[in-house]
């Protein structure tokens, strides 16, 4: 049985393509594409750029075809839950925001009920000076 580094390796040999030619066909680097097919492990990003230089399905470019609707899968999901993420991470900003402003909403009444305490106060303890005379 095949790997996919060894399917990708006999099937631009097959074409006749070189390293560089397949590199400037799919956008992936010479060295990046030397790893792929020495058996390190290919992302589905790659491995679709890859199909695409050869004019093929990356489902034959795995070593079981049966992958690829799951790798499929996976990507939605993890798009699903990124955008999940950003949301809630919106949510929190907002609600940020909002907390803050009743922050300084509450600050300033406290300050108009402690200046009020003050100056009443400040009345009560000098009947002379102040708002409220006798």
């Amino acid at each position: 049985m095949e790997t996919c580094e060894n399917r990708i390796r006999s099937e631009r040999l097959s074409r006749g393509m070189t390293l560089n030619e397949l590199s400037d066909a799919s956008g992936v680097s010479v060295s990046s594409l030397s790893r792929y097919e020495r058996g390190c492990d290919v992302p589905s990003s790659a491995l679709h750029r890859i199909a695409d230089a050869m004019d093929t399905d990356s489902a034959l470019l795995l070593d079981h075809p049966d992958k690829m609707p799951r790798i499929a899968e996976l990507e939605l999901r993890l798009k699903h839950a990124n955008a999940v993420i950003s949301k809630q991470e919106q949510i929190i900003r907002q609600k940020s925001v909002e907390a803050r402003r009743k922050d300084v909403l509450i600050f300033v009444l406290v300050f108009i009920v402690l200046v009020a305490l003050l100056s009443l106060l400040f009345d009560l303890c000098n009947p002379n000076i102040g708002w409220v005379r006798a």
